[in-house]
């Protein structure tokens, strides 16, 4: 349940991408941004140079809940979403594009599998 006051307070979020595991977010009381356009900015740009003119919607949206921050103790075995954590989202999610790519490869039906 969210806090109806007018007080700033610490906010928690869990954050994933694609299939990746979940992350903790803290935004501390007085930040007015979060990070998460930019973490799927980044998403998008490694994705596509990679594999340009694909979408990554999928892969690169973040699905984002906030926890009551009253329970953070209930999340601390989560990693915190670092840029330790983003090198290894991006790692992840190449290889579910990859692995993506090569389903769909398999599962056509043109006669000579392209």
């Amino acid at each position: 349940m969210k806090n109806t006051d007018n007080k700033a307070h610490d906010r928690l979020f869990i954050i994933s991408f694609g299939d990746s595991r979940k992350y903790r977010v803290e935004v501390k009381a007085g930040e007015s941004r979060t990070p998460f356009a930019d973490y799927e900015k980044e998403l998008n740009d490694y994705l596509n140079a990679q594999f340009p003119d694909e979408p990554f919607a999928y892969f690169t949206t973040p699905r984002i809940t906030e926890v009551e921050y009253s329970h953070k103790m209930d999340y601390a075995s989560y990693p915190e979403m670092t840029r330790a954590a983003m090198d290894d989202i991006k790692h992840e999610l190449l290889r579910e594009v990859r692995v993506m790519n090569a389903t769909r490869r398999l599962d056509s039906n043109d006669a000579w599998g392209n």
